[in-house]
């Protein structure tokens, strides 16, 4: 898995509260800062001895104990979540969509005006997570993955059909730990559902169900086109932050980047369309997960606004924001308002 104050809130805190991105590679959202966001009131915790998860075909389910899952997650992987709306600001005729709750570190209240979210580019973090891919998991159980769909239901009741392709990739997995830890009932204990290439809303939490068979009554990918809700390049600034005071002389700017399931190539920096600086990567790029940036850039004195963008390997790049219901996330380019003195 940035922190500014969006609208009118100008903000120089580090972004949840992660360490700088000085730290060794890939670096990693601390859990209780990791972002989180639900779709109405979560589901009150259940004792681990006590769950269980409706996996196999909807015709013929398993009740299987998740005592039992948790020890299946041997592999710890590191992956990187981002909401749709993380660099979203809000538009003409934009609004959160009804019945959205949100919960961050150092906030908990309901249906904010997107303005006024200070995690704008803080719906997005790295953990390294504890998982058992989808398809082994259907292994072992002695379980088909056949399709075509497969059926993500939560215990809140939050359900996606997805594609049963996506589900035989080997990223495609359930996590049953975080950062070293059992996951969090927050982030959706006992397990919740790792999609890659996808927004965050796909990764169903607090699992409850896990099905295969014939489209049901869920939102099908969000209702659009195949691949849907896949990640778009996006590249946002850790320094300088929104009204920093900076040296018109050298400014050592540097950030993140998130492409999804395609490597980041290029991350770009311009006060003047006619004059683009190419950031150095920090981290060798790879799929699914954020990388470092850094550049040196000389701006000349005064205001400025200084846009921030990314390019996939596929050379797929952050675009202009559309307008709240953009199927493919939100983001856009980051501006940061500049002072070069």
């Amino acid at each position: 898995m940035s922190r500014t104050g969006a609208g009118g809130g100008l903000s120089r805190r580090r972004f949840d509260h992660r360490p700088a991105p000085e730290t060794d590679p890939p670096f990693v959202t601390p859990t209780e800062h990791f972002y989180s966001f639900s779709n109405g009131a979560p589901p009150e915790p259940i004792p681990l001895d006590s769950a269980m998860l409706r996996v196999g075909s909807e015709i013929s389910p398993k009740a299987v104990p998740w005592r039992d899952l948790v020890s299946l997650a041997t592999q710890r992987v590191h992956m990187t979540l981002q909401c749709d709306g993380s660099g979203y600001h809000e538009a003409e005729g934009g609004g959160p969509p009804a019945g959205c709750q949100q919960v961050q570190p150092d906030e908990d209240s309901s249906h904010p005006p997107p303005e006024n979210w200070d995690w704008r580019f803080g719906g997005v973090g790295n953990a390294v997570w504890d998982v058992v891919p989808v398809a082994e998991l259907y292994g072992a159980l002695g379980i088909e993955l056949t399709g075509p769909w497969i059926r993500a239901v939560g215990r809140d009741g939050f359900a996606r059909n997805l594609p049963v392709d996506l589900a035989r990739m080997r990223d495609f997995s359930v996590a049953v730990g975080m950062n070293g830890e059992p996951l969090p009932d927050k982030h959706g204990a006992p397990g919740r559902l790792l999609v890659p290439g996808q927004y965050g809303m796909m990764s169903v939490k607090w699992l409850r169900e896990l099905t295969t068979g014939e489209l049901l009554d869920a939102r099908v990918f969000d209702g659009g086109p195949l691949p849907h809700y896949p990640v778009k390049p996006l590249a946002w600034a850790t320094f300088p932050g929104q009204g920093e005071r900076v040296s018109s002389e050298r400014v050592e700017a540097r950030g993140i980047a998130f492409a999804g399931e395609h490597p980041v190539k290029e991350v770009l920096l311009w006060v003047n369309p006619a004059e683009i600086w190419t950031a150095e990567l920090v981290d060798t790029p790879s799929p699914h997960v954020w990388c470092r940036w850094k550049a040196t850039i000389e701006v000349p004195r005064g205001s400025h606004q200084l846009h921030i963008a990314c390019v996939d390997t596929r050379g797929q790049h952050s675009r202009e924001q559309e307008p709240w219901g953009d199927a493919e996330g939100y983001g856009g380019f980051h501006v940061v308002d500049i002072v070069a003195t």
